[in-house]
């Protein structure tokens, strides 16, 4: 059922439909912003629901009917940060960009790690960072880096640290940058000290082929892939995809891979 928007009255109007129809089981593709207009609407705890881009640290109000399948970047950044400290403490600093996600994924960094250098928000879509990177270039230079921002920001940034001559020692990022397209829109010397966290599991090839037939990739798409756990549990009841489901939230493992030439190499 496809809406026009995530309105409250698009909510109502989708669900009127699927009383018509009689479907109980729903897999609902919404953001955190519109959230509250779907728990909102009238009669959903009639329904069975299934969020793939919602984590249930993210809103202010759990519902027992739904199953929330978003990726846990708040455990991503633990991890990371783990990872960035196994050989001493270095200089830890973060980018992130001014969308609601970004600022999100800031304020919990910030929380977790109470001894960040500087937060830096990245708010140039022009992607014209040289002066800033020249001017901090001595705190950048053998830092740990946290890139919270989208792919395509994500790229230019990486390309202009190597041409402002801008090395950190590492460069870590969520699930938000692992595709491969950023092996594509960068150069391999631009991402030598990138890790990445991923939440993706693997999928027997059969399956897999399938799907890619379908036009849907559940190797790299994070909302392809979750979306596949939310039907798989509503077909099952066992989840035989994402094992675990403690208080409505899907569990899911993280791995974090190096960014090589052509692919990721799992690392841990």
């Amino acid at each position: 059922i496809d809406m026009k928007d995530e309105s409250l009255e698009s909510f109502k109007k989708a669900f009127k439909e699927l009383k018509k129809k009689n479907i109980k089981n729903i897999v609902a593709i919404i953001t955190n912003q519109n959230y509250n207009n779907l728990i909102q609407t009238k009669d959903i705890e009639e329904f069975n629901i299934f969020l793939p881009l919602i984590h249930k640290n993210n809103i202010s109000k759990l519902k027992e009917n739904i199953i929330y399948g978003g990726v846990d970047y708040e455990k991503q950044l633990k991890v990371l940060t783990k990872y960035s400290r196994k050989r001493g403490r270095s200089k830890e600093i973060q980018f992130y960009d001014n969308s609601l996600f970004g600022k999100i994924l800031n304020k919990q960094l910030k929380q977790i790690n109470k001894k960040l250098l500087f937060s830096k928000e990245i708010d140039d879509n022009s992607g014209k960072y040289a002066k800033y990177l020249k001017k901090n270039r001595r705190k950048l230079n053998s830092s740990t880096l946290f890139i919270n921002t989208p792919m395509v920001k994500s790229s230019i940034l990486l390309s202009q640290l190597k041409a402002n001559e801008v090395t950190p020692k590492k460069i870590l990022s969520t699930q938000i940058n692992y595709t491969p397209l950023i092996l594509s829109l960068t150069q391999a010397r631009d991402r030598k000290n990138m890790l990445i966290a991923n939440s993706i599991k693997d999928i027997n090839k059969q399956l897999r082929e399938n799907i890619l037939n379908l036009g849907n990739d559940i190797v790299y798409d994070w909302l392809a892939y979750s979306t596949l756990v939310g039907v798989d549990y509503f077909y099952t009841k066992d989840n035989r995809i994402e094992q675990k489901i403690i208080n409505n939230q899907i569990q899911y493992d993280i791995k974090i891979y190096k960014a090589k030439y052509y692919s990721f190499l799992r690392v841990k």
